[in-house]
């Protein structure tokens, strides 16, 4: 169902209203299943040029590639190592490169 069907649907019975109890379902993009957990998405304890180490958890999240990005102080954008582990998570690494605030 598509909002023009909803719109549509809407339209012939403006007086519906919502059963009591009816269950509700907020609409969440798929990204928003997943996570990030490990040392390197800490707010303290990276080491400039030594890697940093974390996990991206999809389970949930469906069909589709992930794409992970970590930019450093200066915009930098710092290069980033993916690898799948086929189980729904991803390990992932980096190496700071300069001291600072780092974004992922």
């Amino acid at each position: 169902m598509d909002e023009l069907s909803v719109m549509t649907y809407v339209s012939y019975f403006p007086e519906a209203k919502l059963k009591p109890g009816a269950p509700l379902r907020p609409r969440t993009h798929p990204s928003a299943k997943c996570s990030a957990k490990g040392p390197g998405v800490e707010p303290k304890g990276l080491v400039v040029k030594k890697p940093a180490d974390f996990t991206v958890f999809t389970q949930g999240a469906g069909m589709g590639k992930l794409t992970v990005a970590v930019w450093g102080p200066g915009k930098a954008e710092e290069e980033v190592i993916v690898q799948d582990n086929s189980d729904h998570t991803y390990s992932c690494q980096y190496f700071p490169q300069k001291q600072g605030n780092l974004t992922c």
